[in-house]
């Protein structure tokens, strides 16, 4: 069974190129050490993401991203579970 989490936030200040390349190859080398997959949206200053895997794992992941600087405390839909990975 998979543990799915959503969230959104708002970045302290805008992103460009760069600075998204670099989050985006840092989430996924932590994803991967992780076994999470997912997804990473950024638009306008907003981000969204969707975590999937074991819900240890996302649940800690979501904690680092709660206590992150470069954006506003996270907003949460409320978790589900699915057989398989989206």
């Amino acid at each position: 069974m998979l543990f799915h989490l959503i969230y959104v936030s708002t970045a302290v200040k805008p992103m460009i190129g760069d600075e998204l390349v670099s989050l985006l190859e840092q989430s996924r080398a932590r994803n991967k050490r992780h076994r999470i997959t997912g997804m990473l949206l950024y638009s306008d200053g907003h981000f969204m993401q969707v975590l999937e895997g074991e819900e240890a794992s996302v649940m800690k992941i979501f904690e680092d991203i709660s206590h992150d600087a470069g954006c506003t405390r996270p907003a949460r839909r409320p978790p589900s579970c699915a057989d398989d990975r989206a």
